[in-house]
């Protein structure tokens, strides 16, 4: 869900529509306020919950966009190069 405009009242569709629902990743999700009800709700039913901002430093996918970019970078400074020695 990660940096996604999901609300208090989305979060509360998910839990009631998903029973089932084990992993909840909340990290960036500012628009979210979890008041106590809400939080013991997702605390007790989710097996892996993390909070909106709870750290991202072990977020794989971070770094995954990082190799992206460098690699977008990387490709596009060839590009100019090449055609600069044209």
């Amino acid at each position: 869900m990660q940096e996604e405009t999901l609300t208090n009242t989305g979060l509360k569709a998910f839990l009631d529509g998903c029973p089932q629902l084990e992993h909840l990743d909340l990290r960036k999700c500012f628009e979210i306020n979890l008041d106590k009800d809400l939080e013991k709700q997702c605390l007790e039913r989710i097996k892996e919950f993390k909070h909106p901002n709870d750290s991202t430093v072990e977020y794989p996918y971070d770094i995954i966009l990082s190799n992206l970019i460098l690699t977008h970078h990387l490709m596009i400074t060839h590009m100019i190069t090449t055609t600069i020695s044209r």
